[in-house]
C-alpha cells in the first residue's frame, strides 16, 4: 500500500512539475511578444496549448503542489496581466474578422458558430442558468423596461447572446472600452443582418459605453460580471446603491489552475456588508475555463436601512441578518427571494 501511494504521488510530482514548466515557458514566450492577436501564429499554438493543459484534469493534490511553488506564485500576477492582453486583443480580432474585415483569416477566428473557444462559452452560460435554477423558476423581467446587464461584454459578447438565446431576455452590454462596444455593436447587427437565426438580434442586445461603477442598474434585475472586470467592488456597490429591488449578480471568477489565467474573486465587495446571499455557483469542469459566484443582494433602501441600524445598535450585530425566510424588509415594504 505504501509503495503504491508513494508511486502516485511521485507521478503526481513529475505531473506537477511538468505542467510548472509549461507555465513558465508561457509566461517567458508572452513577455517576448509584441503582436498578442491571432495574426501571430506561434502565439495562437502557445495559448491554445496552455488552456488545454490547464483545463486538463488533475488531483487536489496535484494542483495544490504548482499553485504552492514559489516560482508560481511569483509569476502569476503577470501572466494574467499578459494573458488578459492577448484576450483582449484577439476579441476584437475576431470580432472584425467576423464581420468581414480582417482579410485572410483563419475559420475558427473569424466564423461566429464556430468560433475555436466556442464550447467553454457555452459551458459556461449552461452551467450558470443550471446553478441560477432557471430551469425551475425564471426571474421575470419586464419586456418594455428591463434587461439583464453584462458588465464587460467586451468586443465579442458570446456570452450575451447566447444567454438571450437561451432565455429569450433582452441584453445590455456596458463596457468602458469605447472600441469594445463599438465593435460588439457591428457583430450583432452582422449576424442579425446575414444570419437567419440571428433574425432581429439587434433589437434585443443593446450596448452602452460606460464604465461599470457609473451605470444604474434600476432596470436591471440580472447582472453579470465579467472575469476581465478587474475592480469589481465598486460595480457591486453602484448596483446595491441604484437597484430598486433584489438584484441578481453573477459574478465570474475561477478555481484551481484556472486562478492562473483569471483572477480568483473568493469575496467581492465585502458581502456581508451588504447583507447578501450566494445563492449558486457553478463547479470547476474540464470543459468552462471559469467558475461563477451568485449573489443576491438587496436594494440600496434596505441597505441603507441595515447601515442606520447598525450605527445605532453596534453592540448586536444580528440586526444586519435577513430573516430566516430570506427577507428584507423596508418600512411597509417586504422584499423576499
Amino acid at each position: 500500500m505504501n509503495t503504491i501511494s508513494g508511486a502516485i504521488e511521485l507521478h503526481e510530482q513529475i505531473g506537477a512539475g511538468a505542467y510548472i514548466d509549461h507555465v513558465l515557458h508561457t509566461h517567458n514566450f508572452l513577455t517576448k511578444q509584441t503582436d498578442f492577436t491571432p495574426h501571430n501564429a506561434k502565439l495562437n499554438a502557445t495559448l491554445h496549448s496552455f488552456v488545454r493543459n490547464t483545463m486538463r484534469h488533475r488531483s487536489h493534490e496535484e494542483t495544490h503542489a504548482i499553485l504552492g511553488a514559489p516560482v508560481i506564485k511569483q509569476i502569476a500576477p503577470d501572466l494574467r496581466r499578459l494573458l488578459s492582453i492577448s484576450e483582449y486583443e484577439m476579441e476584437c480580432y475576431c470580432a472584425r474578422a467576423m464581420v468581414g474585415k480582417e482579410p485572410g483569416a483563419e475559420s475558427r477566428f473569424s466564423s461566429y458558430d464556430n468560433f475555436i473557444y466556442r464550447d467553454n462559452y457555452e459551458a459556461l452560460v449552461a452551467a450558470e442558468l443550471h446553478a441560477m435554477k432557471w430551469h425551475v423558476k425564471a426571474v421575470p423581467l419586464k419586456p418594455d423596461r428591463e434587461s439583464v446587464a453584462f458588465v464587460g461584454a467586451g468586443a465579442l459578447p458570446i456570452s450575451a447572446i447566447m444567454f438571450h438565446r437561451r432565455t429569450g431576455l433582452q441584453v445590455t452590454c456596458i463596457d468602458s472600452d469605447e472600441q469594445a462596444c463599438k465593435l460588439g455593436r457591428q457583430l450583432v447587427l452582422h449576424l442579425a443582418a446575414t444570419n437567419p437565426a440571428y433574425a432581429g438580434l439587434d433589437k434585443q442586445i443593446h450596448f452602452i459605453h460606460k464604465a461599470g461603477e457609473d451605470h444604474d442598474y434600476v432596470t436591471h434585475p440580472i447582472v453579470f460580471i465579467a472575469s476581465l472586470v478587474e475592480k469589481k467592488d465598486p460595480i457591486v456597490m453602484r448596483i446595491v446603491q441604484t437597484s430598486h429591488t433584489v438584484a441578481t449578480t453573477i459574478i465570474r471568477s475561477a478555481e484551481g489552475l484556472s486562478t492562473l489565467l483569471y483572477k480568483p474573486e473568493n469575496c467581492v465587495a465585502g458581502q456581508e456588508e451588504y447583507n447578501s446571499y450566494l445563492v449558486g455557483q457553478t463547479k470547476p469542469t474540464p470543459d468552462a475555463i471559469n467558475t461563477s459566484l451568485i449573489y443576491r443582494f438587496p436594494p440600496g433602501k434596505c441597505w441603507r436601512r441595515n447601515k442606520i441600524g447598525l450605527a445605532e445598535q453596534a453592540d448586536d450585530i444580528a440586526t444586519l441578518r435577513p430573516q430566516p425566510k430570506r427577507m428584507w424588509r423596508t418600512g411597509s415594504l417586504d422584499i423576499s427571494i
